[in-house]
């Protein structure tokens, strides 16, 4: 089934699928009663080919130790040490995952911990991968952008990484969040001066900013106002996103229902009035790859996992990388049996690492409200000047349409 959003008003009709985030206007159909002229037309708009299962992801784990102590950090709790693993042992052990796969593409994404800690790792790695498979490796790096520099940004350049690096708000909720280990001090000013240096000596990379959303997160201009100015050159694609922290309710940084709604209408209209691009679709996970068979976790400690925030569980380690097999690779499949849900296609029963963190297991996760709410919103932020009614009264009246 597609799934697809329509806003209409006296004079035009725009629609959205959610499968393809295409966003397009349509000529109203006269004496169509039943609607289904419109779904026949819906149903002709985008074809999508899933071709996931053709691309394997690997990520890596390089070291559990951060410079930085974030107070909400999924790792805070697990001890801080290097991979257990040598840097040949993971090339070896990536390349057996690899060759057990008939994929089209790898991606290959290193996290930790801080995994810049372990840079001569990496570039090692990476450099062992492109001599064994070229261009059909691709490489990822979740860092929390403070340890960037010259030397580093021209290696990511000339291998064309996607960089994902995290901010938490302006500065003073940044710095009271995301604090060195060894000083307390707050990590926001080098952040930004970092992320300059990517955009004046990098080329051909991805970046997405990513911006944890706890229950301080509801100004969001100053670091808007302050990325709006590094602009995308040499090639250089920014994104910015949410993510809402995943913390048990009686966490200081959680947020309820209403609160996680007016954050995310906030990070919206901030991400517009300075003109920034942020996603086109939000998915609570989407076919994960604790869901997927064609993704896996190298975890410091040696073994394997189905998600990478759950490295250091016993309960859920499916194998040693020494040892592997193909059975390690698959996933639980979509953890929603409603087949008729509008959003099943596209949450597949939502983060199972949310239920993890309060109850210990990973399970379904739905936030149907949630879900249904964030993805309406970024459609009236994409149509902007074309609605004419309040934010809340344009999402009240979005349409669903779900087509065969």
């Amino acid at each position: 089934m597609k799934s697809f959003y329509m806003y209409e008003d006296q004079q035009r009709c725009f629609i959205k699928s959610l499968q393809s985030c295409f966003v397009g206007e349509v000529c109203r159909i006269e004496n169509d009663e039943s609607g289904e002229e419109l779904l026949d037309l819906l149903g002709g708009i985008d074809q999508i080919e899933d071709n996931s299962s053709d691309i394997l992801t690997i990520y890596c784990v390089l070291t559990m130790n951060c410079n930085l102590g974030c107070s909400y950090c999924f790792e805070k709790d697990k001890p801080r040490k290097d991979c257990v693993l040598s840097k040949e042992k993971i090339v070896d052990g990536i390349s057996t995952i690899i060759s057990s796969k008939n994929a089209t593409s790898i991606n290959v994404v290193f996290t930790g911990g801080e995994p810049l800690l372990k840079y001569d790792s990496l570039k090692y790695i990476v450099e062992c991968l492109n001599t064994k498979y070229g261009e059909k490796c691709g490489y990822g790096l979740i860092t929390n952008g403070t340890v960037l520099d010259e030397q580093k940004i021209e290696f990511f350049s000339k291998n064309k990484f996607s960089l994902q690096i995290s901010i938490d708000g302006n500065r003073p909720v940044h710095d009271s969040i995301r604090k060195y280990v060894n000083d307390n001090k707050g990590s926001y000013d080098l952040i930004l001066n970092n992320l300059g240096k990517i955009y004046k000596f990098g080329y051909d990379l991805g970046v997405a900013i990513r911006f944890n959303l706890g229950n301080r997160n509801y100004d969001f201009d100053s670091a808007f106002e302050a990325i709006s100015k590094f602009k995308d050159v040499n090639n250089i694609e920014t994104v910015i996103y949410p993510g809402f922290l995943s913390v048990n309710p009686n966490d200081e940084m959680y947020v309820d229902l209403n609160q996680q709604k007016a954050i995310i209408r906030a990070f919206l209209e901030s991400a517009a009035k300075y003109n920034l691009n942020t996603i086109d679709r939000w998915n609570n996970a989407e076919m994960c790859m604790f869901k997927n068979k064609s993704g896996i976790t190298i975890g410091a400690d040696g073994m394997l996992y189905k998600c990478y925030s759950i490295v250091g569980d016993a309960n859920y380690v499916i194998g040693k990388l020494s040892d592997y097999t193909d059975d390690c690779m698959v996933g639980s499949g979509s953890l929603c049996e409603l087949s008729n849900c509008f959003y099943s296609n596209i949450c597949y029963g939502g983060c199972p690492y949310n239920t993890y963190i309060t109850n210990g297991k990973m399970d379904r996760d739905c936030q149907y409200e949630l879900i249904d709410y964030i993805n309406k919103a970024i459609f009236i932020t994409e149509l902007g000047k074309l609605v004419n009614l309040s934010f809340e009264e344009a999402i009240s009246s979005i349409k669903k349409l779900m087509v065969d």
